[in-house]
Order: structure tokens, then sequence, then C-alpha cells
């Protein structure tokens, strides 16, 4: 394509305007933008920079719900450690082979106060040895077992090296009365088996009587006062001693 000019005008200004126009005319399109070019390497670390002061402690939270109120505990009952039968009293032998034995010289118990008597209940219980046959071995033994007032227990017949039913005799323990700060407890052990008399047993000194129960009955006293009648006393079983021992936390 060609291009005419003519200019009209002041001489001297011609040859300045027709390069002006030369310059404008001789000006290509925008090429396209070019591709981005590769990023830069990326700088150091910077160093890390003071701690800034601790803020002010945020406001308290609301409170919990109340958690529900625990069991009740057992203020109002008390009671004392196992303790062997005291038989060095009373001695006694009767026609029929029962051997009585007494507590009567030491009955002194400091658990039996007037308020225990006045406003308590008072139980008695009883740790004997039970005769139990051993199905493993074909052999009888002695198992301990409780209680309450009163019961039979056995023991084995001094000498016997063998562990049969008839190398055992029973013995039958009791209260006898209980008052302020006293208690009398009777031991009653029998030397005959089915009306014969046991050889090992027969005229033999009240000591030696004495010896063979020396560890088993036990005796423990526990006394509930007046304020947990109707609560939670309510609903123990006190003839049963494994009620009683659970209900109140009993330690042995």
């Amino acid at each position: 394509m060609k291009t005419r000019f003519a200019y009209f005008g002041q001489p001297g200004l011609g040859l300045m305007a027709l390069l002006l126009m030369l310059v404008i005319s001789c000006k290509g399109p925008e090429g396209p933008q070019g591709p981005v070019g590769p990023a830069g390497a990326t700088g150091a670390v910077g160093a890390t920079g003071a701690a800034g002061t601790t803020g002010p402690a945020g406001v308290s939270g609301v409170a919990g719900a109340t958690g529900a109120q625990g069991a009740a505990g057992n203020p109002n009952v008390v009671y004392s450690d196992w303790k062997p039968v005291d038989v060095s009293g009373t001695f006694f032998l009767f026609t029929d082979g029962t051997v009585y034995l007494g507590n009567d010289n030491k009955t002194d118990n400091a658990y039996l106060t007037q308020e225990a008597i006045d406003k308590g209940l008072i139980y008695i219980y009883y740790k004997l040895g039970q005769k139990t046959f051993d199905a493993a071995t074909g052999e009888t033994k002695l198992v301990e077992r409780v209680v309450a007032d009163s019961g039979f227990g056995y023991v084995k017949i001094p000498g016997r090296t063998t562990s049969k039913d008839e190398d055992f005799t029973s013995y039958y323990v009791a209260n006898q009365l209980f008052g302020v700060n006293f208690l009398r407890i009777s031991t009653n052990l029998m030397t005959t088996r089915s009306n014969v008399a046991i050889p090992e047993l027969t005229g033999k000194s009240a000591q030696f009587y004495r010896d063979m129960v020396k560890t088993l009955p036990q005796y423990r006293i526990v006394v509930a006062y007046g304020s947990t009648k109707g609560g939670r006393s309510g609903a123990v079983d006190f003839k049963n001693y494994a009620s009683v021992k659970q209900a109140y936390n009993l330690q042995d």
C-alpha cells in the first residue's frame, strides 16, 4: 500500500512533520505476551521476633452442676476385733462327757457400754471350725465359718494323724450373760462320740481341754446405735454375718 502526503504550510516545519508522520505510520501491531519467567529462589528465613506480652486471663467458666450425694457411711456402728474366747474360768465335767469351760474370770468388755445397751443393737458373732469333706483328697478338713449368737464347731482330736470324720469332736459356744462392761461366754466340749468315750479325751486336765479350743472359737461384738434403726439397718439381716459385714464394711 502506498501513502501519499501533501503538505501546505510554513516552510521549515515541513520536514519535521513529514518525519513524524513516517514514524507513526510505520509502527506495526503489538505482539503477543511472552511466557512467564521461572520463579526466583526463596529468600532466607528471617530471625524470630520477640515473644509478645501475655494477654489478660479469660473470664471463669460457669460452675458445673452439683454431683449426686454419695452413699451413707457407717459412723453409728462400732465393732471389736476377732478375739479367742477366754476359757480360763470355770471348769466342770458333766456325766455325759461334756466339758464346761467358762470365761467368768475375764468378763470385762469395753464395747458393752450403758449407751450401747440402752440405745444400740448388740450382736455377738462366733467364728467356728466346720467340718468339710474335700473330694479331691478324700479327707475331712476344718473351714472357718461365722454364726450369730451361738453355734456348733469342731476341733481335731489331739494325737490323731488321719483326717477322717471320726477324727474330730464338737464344741458348742454361746452367750451366757452380758451387761455394762460384762460378757460371759461358755464353751462346751464333747469328750464322747455317740455316747462312747473318746480315749484321747478321757481323764485329762482342765488345761488340756482349754488348749484344744484356744484358737477357735473366736468372737466379735457389733454395736449398731439407735440412729441406724429403720435406716440402713432396716435392710440388714443381723443374723447373717456376711450381710452385716458388707453393709457396714467390717474389716477382719
